[in-house]
């Protein structure tokens, strides 16, 4: 059963709410995102060729071979992870996945009825990562959602 719109005035998609906010597509860039074919020492170094500023998420986005999103490995577990580990296989299925054509109020009744405190991954019609939503966002979001 779906879950319940949270009520807003105006309806917007993830992506138009995406695209609202050039931050949105300049932290995307900074984030780190690699292949479920590369090994976990390998994931260490581009993580350490990765931005400053890096650290917004603390997850390393996974897509797989076939381009489409795959999972997150965190930062603490890439680093306790044996060094010729697959990403294919520490990869976590994210607590909740958003897609980019959803509209944003019946994404973030959905995330709220899931639970979850970590970034939320957008995906597009072919399940290819193409942004992430911070929780603070998310909260901002609704807290204008509850007052308008």
């Amino acid at each position: 059963r779906p879950p319940p719109s949270i009520p807003r005035a105006g309806a917007e998609t993830v992506a138009e709410h995406i695209a609202e906010d050039p931050r949105h597509t300049e932290a995307m860039r900074e984030e780190v995102v690699v292949s479920s074919a590369m090994t976990a020492r390998e994931c260490v170094r581009r993580v350490r060729e990765a931005p400053a500023s890096w650290g917004r998420s603390g997850r390393v986005w996974v897509n797989g071979q076939d381009g489409r999103f795959a999972g997150y490995v965190g930062a603490s577990q890439l680093l306790l992870a044996e060094p010729d580990a697959s990403l294919a296989f520490l990869a976590k299925p994210p607590e909740a996945v958003l897609r980019a054509d959803e509209d944003l109020d019946d994404a973030l009744a959905r995330v709220v009825n899931r639970g979850g405190s970590g970034a939320l991954p957008v995906v597009d019609s072919n399940g290819a990562l193409v942004g992430a939503l911070a929780p603070g966002e998310v909260m901002v979001e609704l807290e204008q959602a509850v007052t308008e």
